[in-house]
């Protein structure tokens, strides 16, 4: 039998991870432009208020005048500084106001005064910034009438007619800036046997297979770019945000199925409580799912609430809440910044509000076969590149050192 030479053969197929970032996130085809970078300010950070429309001292910030006794009373959502004179002077008013809880809506100047029953010196209460979500920036106190036989009252309130005016966090809303990635798979082999359209279809498919995990690990990390947000450097190392007992001093790790109750409980506290994502290793989602603690649920159950494109064809949620949990496979399972490396059968996992995800063009470079060519040892390289971010609003942020070994 004959010896024929050697032929350039397809290698085996690749498929991509059925749970990672790009196949769980939403996918943003908006705005524009965006390969500029981001800036994005949250609309979740703010919690809900209710309040009894009939009861109108609840939420409620009034200054009253008693004309029998000639006192003031200050109220602030039911704690009460008083009864104060009538003739208290502007620092001593402004001293009641400031003790009271929740006083911290706005700075609080006051001036003027003392009260007196002619009515000549009121007082001026003055703010600074936005109160209550109320664009005011100073109050003049009606002056005191004792002779009128009459109460004088002067109220700033959060709540008038029954209607609430919720008391806004809007000015202390994170702001987040993102710059993009570019994702980068080299492709080379020998210039036999092949034509440079394969080579550029090579590059292609490579940077489509590959993205997830080159954008996993930098959402991870930051690392190639320490100024963007990132699980591990944007998590503060708080006894707030990580979750473990013992705190962020001396975290000790639990079990896969505490963990999952931390983190739901944890985003359920947070702002207004909304579904959120659920970040960790393969070992610990393979983990989670030999402990039957996740649910696997149709794509298009998710695109009516979520109101974005998500690329796989299901995603994998908590049972209890629905928060998303990413299977990363670029994803390191290291800590928030300041913490030492997970021990052995040990891996951090992070939770966060919904991660948009936002994937360029795929080029491919350089342009031509001369310049990809490398005489020298006849091989040629293409590069497929995409550039790639993905940015969460930055009001939930937790961490959660996990024993993949517990068997709860």
């Amino acid at each position: 039998m004959g010896v024929a030479p050697e032929i350039n053969a397809e290698p085996p197929v690749s498929v991509p991870a059925l749970h990672g970032l790009t196949q769980s996130a939403p996918i943003i085809d908006g705005p524009a432009r965006w390969e500029a970078g981001v800036v994005i300010q949250s609309e979740t950070c703010v919690e809900a208020d209710s309040f009894d429309p009939c009861a109108l001292t609840d939420d409620l910030q009034q200054i009253t005048v008693d004309a029998t006794s000639g006192t003031w009373t200050v109220d602030y959502d039911g704690d009460v500084s008083g009864p104060l004179t009538f003739d208290i002077t502007a620092f001593a008013l402004q001293t009641a106001l400031e003790g009271l809880t929740g006083i911290s809506l706005g700075d609080v100047r006051v001036s003027g005064g003392p009260g007196d029953t002619g009515g000549t010196t009121p007082y001026t209460i003055a703010f600074t910034g936005n109160l209550a979500g109320v664009d005011v920036t100073e109050l003049v106190v009606a002056s005191i009438d004792l002779a009128g036989g009459g109460a004088t009252v002067s109220v700033l309130t959060i709540q008038e007619g029954g209607e609430q005016i919720v008391k806004s966090s809007e000015d202390n809303r994170p702001i987040v800036y993102q710059n993009p990635t570019v994702l980068n798979v080299p492709v080379t082999c020998s210039s036999f046997g092949w034509e440079a359209e394969s080579w550029i279809e090579k590059a292609e498919l490579r940077i489509q297979l590959g993205a997830s995990k080159a954008l996993e690990t930098e959402w991870w990390g930051g690392y190639k770019n320490p100024f963007n947000q990132s699980l591990v450097r944007s998590t503060p190392n708080t006894d707030e945000a990580i979750l473990n007992p013992g705190g962020a001093a001396a975290p000790a790790a639990v079990s896969p199925g505490i963990a999952l109750a931390l983190f739901a409980q944890a985003l359920a506290n947070c702002a207004d409580g909304s579904r959120g994502m659920i970040h960790a290793t393969p070992a610990l989602v393979a983990r989670w799912l030999n402990l039957t603690a996740l649910n696997s649920v149709s794509v298009d159950s998710l695109v009516d609430e979520l109101g974005e494109n998500i690329a796989g064809p299901n995603v994998l949620v908590t049972p209890d809440r629905g928060d998303i949990v990413v299977d990363g496979t670029g994803y390191l399972g290291t800590g928030p910044l300041g913490q030492p490396p997970p021990s052995a059968n040990e891996a951090w996992a992070y939770a966060t509000g919904i991660v948009d995800v936002r994937l360029g063009e795929i080029e491919v470079f350089p342009g031509t076969l001369a310049e990809a060519l490398d005489r020298r040892v006849n091989t040629i390289t293409f590069r497929g590149e995409r550039t790639g971010m993905a940015i969460h609003d930055g009001c939930c942020m937790f961490a959660v050192l996990v024993d993949i070994c517990g068997t709860v």
